[in-house]
């Protein structure tokens, strides 16, 4: 087979196709029915083969995600041995996943950064950026002064904020970041969430909007490529501005600025600010060569003249033949590391040191308040030393700390060379202990604007802290769920979770695996059970009888996403024995209500609803009314099925009145409830409007389960009065949910929506078509399978005798 691995889902599809050819071209029929034999064998009594159309849909190309187990089974079903199939597996999970540039979190911050005073903006560049678009790109090389020009822009525009996220993208240290990395980032500035499953070109347009109505400017100071800006540019109407070292940048959407390094007159300018003009006047020859040596960079003639400034003893003429004779030392043309060094001996030994931890850690825009524990010094003292570190121009200081990445690699240098590792490692354990201590207090505004810090701290110290890391992902991974930005949850607990793989404990890399594993069952990714399958192997070998729970319970979840009700039952199973072990007994109370659920998909009501008041009970047994009326909402769709609808209102409505101290999901999923019930009751009108209130609280979720409930829920109460082109679209809607999501129960029930409106309008062929897809989806004698099985009756009725397709086409 080729390698490496395939770069996208249409590679994927066309080694798909290759390997079928391989294995002598079989049909889609014959494939589907080697794939239900190899279920059989594994022990799935009774499991459907797939329909031929989903096995054709793995071949094709434009798919955004694959079903991975059925990829790894038509493999199988191909002749791929076990060695082999772990290698599909792995392409599977690399593409389920994306790439590591869309795994960075970047940081961020409001208003822009420190300007430097003085600091000479170059007209003409800042003219070409009033007549331009809103969306400006500034380049140039290193120390030219693109983020001092574009704070000056921003400055001028008609915004009432600004916001700024640092992308890194010279900063070879950093994971690359993708186009929805850096939207992620300005969301979570914003305070708005719901990153998925939003496409990126819709994502860029709220965020637009967002801008536009709260009056933000946006700065991404150093980005590396036009693929990361491209969207918000696109869409925006505020003022976008953009610094990259990249010429390459240039769209339809942006005025590219092309910062060159100054000319002589614009230096000359810049050290009159600084040294006043009877200084030059008095050496006007000494000053024009001062200016040609800086190279025409800000950065460099900035630092000179805030040495030439303090040094008053000294003439223009002394100071340029200091900096030739360190040249001539240097045996280089590197006027920059001259200035640099010539800078860094002036300053006193405190100041040295100060500069030399800064330059250690790990934040780009580190907040001034932090500065005393990276120290190690008293308030008053940091002071003082930041004030003479900006006097001498190595940082711009404003709320937040800020040091020009070229002066950052020339002081690291220095740090190297003059103090061992161990005090960078114990200043920057401080800086990870007080970042740690506010997080765990922090409130909402603290974390939206922190998060990118937090983790940029706790990652560095990975290697020998794992557990600063984890705790870091935890307090944050909760902020970011109940934002509905799930994408930065995952990416946060990813990189927690590898950071554990290099060398940690069983127990750090169980609290690693089972956080990143949670996060991807709830974004229906399919390689969730690998992850979690770690997870509870290494809570078992460490008897942590809690986590084994969690990482079975949600197992569970997982295999009931993907229609595999014996296992997800069997697993929540054996995550009641752990979480009896453990004597969780609010963790027992919802396995009660998710075993309850199960079996009410399998038909089992009597048992199912048993489950419900079991739940019920240890929630009221605790005092825990949020569980409470969540378990209320679960137990009101069993009683509607039960037949006891004045039972299931009064249950949905008690679930309503308490779903929102349980959160949006709950809420929604209470709403949903209410809605069928009220449906059921013959109140249409008033149960669209509960589950229209489900269906936004539920996209804010991200959750591709309850969403695509939600829509078929709706779907039903439309068909129900009357409205069919309404239900046509909610179910529509409901499947394309599900199938993105890998949400196999809701796509049959989407399917069954969509069949029963076929056989309805007399497009029988059609129906057959998606009840029989659905039967393969859904569990032997439950309420799916019977309405299922209703809709192929009825086609049976009105049968002209003609053949009825034996292969689901698909919705």
């Amino acid at each position: 087979m080729r390698s490496p691995g395939p770069e996208s889902f249409d590679d994927l599809a066309s080694r798909l196709r290759e390997r079928r050819a391989e294995a002598g071209s079989p049909s889609f029929a014959e494939i589907s029915r080697r794939v239900g034999e190899r279920r059989r064998r594994g022990g799935s009594d009774g499991a459907q083969p797939p329909a031929r159309s989903t096995v054709y849909d793995c071949f094709r190309d434009g798919r955004r995600r694959v079903d991975v187990p059925l990829v790894l089974d038509i493999v199988a079903a191909l002749g791929a041995d076990a060695a082999e199939l772990a290698v599909w597996r792995t392409w599977c999970a690399s593409l389920q996943d994306g790439t590591r540039r869309g795994a960075a979190v970047l940081t961020g911050f409001a208003g822009v950064p420190a300007r430097a005073e003085p600091f000479v903006v170059p007209e003409r560049a800042l003219a070409r950026a009033r007549r331009g678009s809103s969306a400006v790109v500034i380049t140039g090389m290193p120390g030219a002064g693109k983020t001092q020009l574009a704070a000056a822009v921003i400055a001028e525009g008609r915004e009432r904020s600004a916001i700024t996220i640092d992308v890194r993208g010279s900063d070879t240290r950093a994971m690359r970041a993708d186009a929805r990395a850096v939207l992620d980032a300005v969301a979570r500035q914003l305070g708005i969430g719901a990153e998925d499953p939003i496409p990126d070109e819709a994502w860029a347009e709220r965020i637009a909007d967002e801008l536009r109505r709260t009056a933000t400017a946006i700065l991404l100071d150093d980005a590396a490529s036009r693929e990361q800006f491209e969207p918000l540019a696109r869409f925006a109407t505020t003022r976008v501005v953009v610094t990259t070292r990249s010429a390459a940048v240039r769209t339809p959407w942006t005025t590219v600025v092309e910062l060159a390094p100054w000319a002589e007159d614009d230096t000359i300018a810049l050290l009159r600010a600084y040294l006043g003009e009877d200084r030059i006047a008095q050496d006007a020859e000494a000053a024009r060569r001062l200016a040609a040596l800086t190279g025409g960079l800000p950065l460099a003639t900035s630092i000179v003249a805030a040495r030439v400034a303090r040094a008053d003893d000294w003439s223009l003429a002394d100071h340029c033949e200091r900096i030739q004779a360190r040249l001539a030392r240097l045996h280089v043309d590197d006027v920059v590391h001259a200035v640099f060094s010539q800078a860094y001996e002036a300053l006193g030994r405190e100041q040295r040191r100060a500069l030399r931890l800064l330059a250690a850690q790990p934040c780009a825009h580190l907040p001034v308040s932090y500065a005393a524990e990276l120290f190690d010094r008293s308030e008053p003292a940091c002071d003082g030393l930041l004030r003479d570190l900006r006097i001498a121009h190595l940082v711009d200081v404003g709320d937040r700390v800020w040091m020009h990445r070229l002066v950052r690699v020339f002081v690291l240098a220095q740090s190297w060379e003059e103090e061992p590792s161990s005090v960078r490692d114990a200043a920057v354990d401080r800086l990870v202990d007080a970042y740690l201590a506010s997080a765990r207090d922090a409130d909402a505004a603290w974390l939206t604007h922190e998060i990118g810090h937090l983790v940029e701290v706790t990652a560095a110290v990975a290697a020998r802290r794992p557990n600063a890391l984890l705790e870091a992902t935890a307090l944050v991974s909760d902020h970011l769920d109940a934002q509905g930005m799930f994408r930065s949850a995952e990416a946060l607990q990813r990189r927690a979770y590898e950071s554990t793989l290099r060398d940690a404990t069983d127990e750090a890399k169980t609290k690693a695996a089972l956080a990143l594993g949670r996060t991807l069952v709830r974004r229906g990714r399919p390689h969730a059970d690998a992850i979690l399958s770690e997870a509870l192997l290494w809570a078992e070998r460490t008897g942590a009888a809690a986590e084994a729970s969690s990482a079975a319970n949600s197992l569970a979840v997982s295999a009931s996403m993907r229609g595999d009700l014996d296992d997800a039952l069997r697993r929540f199973r054996v995550s009641l024995v752990w979480a009896e072990r453990a004597d969780r007994r609010d963790f027992q109370g919802r396995l009660h209500d998710n075993i309850a659920i199960l079996l009410r998909r399998r038909g089992e009501l009597a048992e199912a609803r048993r489950h419900h008041e079991q739940a019920l009970a240890i929630a009221e047994e605790l005092g825990d009314d949020a569980f409470a009326f969540t378990v209320l909402g679960n137990l009101s769709e069993l009683l509607l099925l039960m037949g006891d609808t004045a039972a299931a209102l009064d249950t949905a409505s008690r679930a309503v009145e308490g779903g929102a101290a349980a959160g949006d999901f709950w809420q929604a999923n209470a709403l949903n409830g209410l809605g069928r019930a009220l449906s059921a009751s013959g109140q249409h009108a008033v149960a669209v409007d509960r589950q229209r209130e489900a269906l936004d609280l539920a996209t804010t979720t991200g959750a591709p389960a309850l969403i695509a409930g939600v829509h078929n829920d709706l779907g039903a109460t439309y068909a129900e009065s009357g409205d069919v082109e309404a239900a046509r679209r909610s179910f529509a809607a409901a499947h394309d949910v599900a199938v993105e999501g890998g949400v196999v129960f809701e796509q049959a029930k989407a399917l069954i929506g969509l069949a029963e409106r076929d056989a309805e309008a007399g497009a029988y062929e059609a129906a057959a078509s998606r009840a029989q897809q659905a039967l393969s989806f859904v569990e032997a004698g439950g309420p799916e399978a019977r309405r299922a099985g209703a809709v192929l009756q009825r086609v049976d009725a009105h049968d002209d005798g003609g053949p009825r397709p034996e292969e689901a086409r698909g919705a």
